[in-house]
């Protein structure tokens, strides 16, 4: 399947996914809302519809075929703005311009289905739209399936459960020059130099890991017993073996999912705490708390939230003594951290801006937090790159058709909260769209 179209208005269709696509916001919305109307009316129908179902006044309507679909409008030349589109071996002339008010009404199209098809056996309420999306898991990050299960391409879902850097650098334009590193063995020295030397710390006690999992994992696995105060990162719970009051705590700085910053160090223990900062240089500025380096404390970070690659896997343990370092390069299988990431480190670091992330991140989440409550929801700000809505608990599949993904916050045990990322700048608007569209 093909769209053809006059201008910049590009787009591929596979499988009733769009792949790539290049319109105004409005026209974007309509093909997206058709797309979920055409899936969600097949979902619901016992057989196709054999009669076209109205999805607004004019001339713009649709018929759902059994083996394709005719899209039909006001037929102009492309020149005049009208886009071709073909599905199948069926083309049809479709205005978007037309079409992108009508198919918003998600409500009207509902009620046209019922009147063209009454009987319950033929509609199924059950199958809608929310109901078949992918159920959240323990951790955010889960577009792809989430996608699938909407049946949309993956590139067309902004995921917003992931809290990375929305400033982040080209890490794909430089991991295109390096590729040649998957030739050789992973050797992670001349990398945990680099890193440690902008940090700051004795390279002997910077160990790099395959991501922050990694580093909680081995960390756990030297040190047990630990204390988790609630709400917290699950992973503490995953990995550790026990898990009570008169142990060592396990913290995030700034606190996940609350997202505020921790500025005095609690005491530590006979045993090292343990202080995740994997999201502590995007909210300050800075690689480390400095009231930690005179305490015999481990700290956790993550390369991978700060260059938004989740895909590489790049986190690093700072361990209290050089000793312990080594206990935990021993206990690490060999070669963890593979060769692209490691490749990527030296070249990323000297794009790295902390300070200036730091403050564009404050400033766009400063506008995100009014753009949300402008829009009708209960936003709590914080210190990161992400947000807090309140009285949220369905969120996640409301804004989902829409094109966004969000972070419900039941794993933290806080059902009614979500969790959502910064966006990029060139992602904004069209978050917003989402989001108001949902409170329509």
């Amino acid at each position: 399947m093909t769209f053809l179209g006059a201008d910049s208005n590009v787009a591929v269709w596979t499988d009733w996914r769009v792949e790539a696509i290049q319109l105004a916001d409005d026209e974007r919305l309509a093909l997206r809302t058709l797309r979920i109307n055409v899936r969600r009316f097949r979902n619901l129908m016992g057989r196709p519809p054999k009669r076209r179902c109205s999805l607004g006044q004019g001339a713009t309507s649709w018929a759902l075929l059994p083996s394709s679909l005719m899209l039909t409008g006001s037929r102009h030349s492309p020149s005049q703005g009208t886009s071709l589109v073909g599905f199948g071996d069926t083309p049809a002339a479709f205005d978007l311009s037309d079409a992108a008010s009508a198919l918003r009404r998600n409500k009207r199209f509902e009620a046209d289905a019922r009147a063209e098809f009454p009987r319950t056996s033929e509609y199924r309420q059950t199958a809608s739209m929310s109901e078949s999306i992918t159920p959240p898991g323990p951790h955010g990050g889960d577009a792809a399936s989430v996608a699938r299960s909407a049946g949309f391409d993956r590139h067309d879902l902004i995921d917003l459960s992931m809290s990375m850097n929305p400033f982040a650098p080209d890490v794909e334009a430089v991991l295109a020059d390096r590729l040649g590193a998957i030739r050789d063995y992973p050797d992670p020295s001349l990398s945990e130099l680099a890193l440690a030397a902008v940090i700051g710390v004795d390279p002997a006690r910077l160990v790099l890991t395959n991501g922050g999992a990694e580093a909680i994992a081995l960390v756990a696995a030297l040190n047990p017993a630990g204390r988790v105060d609630e709400p917290e990162f699950s992973l503490y719970r995953r990995h550790l073996t026990v898990v009570g009051d008169a142990a060592p705590r396990w913290q995030s700085n700034p606190s996940n999912p609350i997202g505020k910053l921790r500025n005095t160090p609690l005491p530590v223990g006979p045993e090292p705490g343990v202080w995740d900062e994997a999201f502590y240089p995007l909210a300050t500025g800075q690689w480390t708390n400095p009231l930690l380096d005179a305490q015999p404390v481990w700290r956790l970070g993550s390369l991978t939230k700060l260059w938004s690659c989740p895909g590489l896997r790049i986190g690093y343990a700072i361990a209290p003594d050089a000793e312990s370092a080594d206990r935990l390069r021993r206990t690490q299988p060999r070669w963890s951290v593979n060769a692209l990431a490691l490749a990527v480190i030296a070249p990323l670091l000297e794009l790295t801006d902390l300070a200036g992330w730091s403050a564009s991140i404050a400033a766009l989440r400063a506008r995100f937090v009014v753009a949300l409550h402008n829009a009708g929801y209960a936003v709590i700000d914080t210190d990161v790159n992400w947000v807090l809505i309140q009285d949220a608990a369905q969120l996640r599949s409301a804004v989902v058709p829409h094109g966004v993904l969000v972070r419900d916050c039941s794993s933290f045990g806080l059902p009614d909260m979500a969790r959502v990322a910064l966006p990029r700048l060139d992602q904004f608007d069209r978050v917003i769209a989402a989001f108001q569209q949902v409170q329509r």
